[in-house]
């Protein structure tokens, strides 16, 4: 009975919560619409030859994950042919389908919009590095994940392209401290709006280094044995990303620990950076206000 209770509160509860929640269907509509936006572009976009290959792969992916469902159900059911395996396949089909669809959709469209906001950038300068970098890291990361074993064939590679990124981000982040208008086009634009902008860029800029100290500590762990510890036996990718923010947040659990010089140098380097960050992301908001508070003073 106790049980019943508390499951009843708690779906009341989360109902009402939902309920409350303002423009919802808006914010639902505008994400739909982005997905949609963001596969239009990409496939109508295109010359006749690419957009019919980009069909052609689509039509060959979903067949494929067809089959996948389809031969898992066999397998499990233990039979080859059944219309309980073809329409539990299906179900299956489709589901993933719409995962990867809106999921891809998802990945899409936040590195077009990244990409949008990068090519906004007034300072042509800081828009290149920023292309460079976010660019280079984003590819650093899909290979290191889908191609490990070549990715450990090439740590040279790998540890200059992590450094040459650490070393524009930084440069990034000191210059709009020093002139956070150099990301506006236009300084008589609202103030919320262009306080918004300063924000976003240099939120990305920092989950930028973020995802550049994760692809270094994952280059340690490539490179030296036992260069990390962890209390829990066993090391994976999940554990080191997990130690990268608990590092870079300064809070430091101690249950995955650097146990070689070159891991505690990189856990060093994500210390300072954290406390450079924090610095810098808090000034460039703080300069922006000033600068858009004095401009205000001289037009009155």
């Amino acid at each position: 009975m106790i049980s019943f209770v508390i499951k009843f509160i708690t779906i009341v509860f989360v109902i009402v919560s939902v309920c409350t929640f303002e423009k919802k269907k808006s914010i639902i509509e505008r994400i739909f619409k982005a997905i949609k936006n963001v596969y239009y572009e990409l496939v109508n976009q295109q010359g006749p030859i690419l957009k019919f290959l980009l069909k052609f792969v689509g039509i060959m992916l979903l067949m494929v994950f067809y089959l996948i469902s389809f031969q898992k159900c066999c397998l499990l059911d233990g039979r080859i042919v059944s219309i309980k395996n073809i329409a539990i396949s299906v179900l299956i089909w489709i589901i993933t389908s719409l995962i990867m669809y809106f999921g891809f959709g998802c990945v899409l469209a936040i590195f077009s919009k990244t990409v949008e906001l990068i090519g906004d950038v007034k300072d042509r300068k800081i828009g290149i590095k920023m292309m460079c970098s976010f660019l280079l890291l984003t590819l650093l990361a899909f290979f290191s994940f889908i191609a490990e074993k070549e990715m450990r064939d090439n740590l040279f590679f790998l540890f200059v392209g992590l450094v040459s990124c650490y070393i524009l981000n930084i440069q990034i982040l000191i210059k709009i401290v020093k002139n956070p208008f150099c990301i506006i086009e236009d300084k008589n634009k609202q103030e919320s709006k262009n306080r918004v902008l300063i924000l976003f860029t240099s939120l990305v800029i920092v989950l930028m280094i973020i995802l550049n100290m994760y692809l270094l500590v994952l280059w340690t762990y490539f490179s030296f044995d036992g260069a990390y510890n962890c209390s829990s036996g066993s090391i994976s990718k999940w554990n080191l990303l997990y130690y990268t923010i608990i590092s870079f947040t300064t809070i430091g659990y101690g249950d995955i620990c650097p146990t070689t010089v070159e891991s505690q140098a990189v856990a060093i380097l994500i210390s300072i950076t954290s406390v450079i960050c924090l610095i810098i992301f808090v000034s460039s908001l703080l300069s922006a206000k000033n600068d858009i508070l004095g401009n205000k003073e001289k037009e009155e």
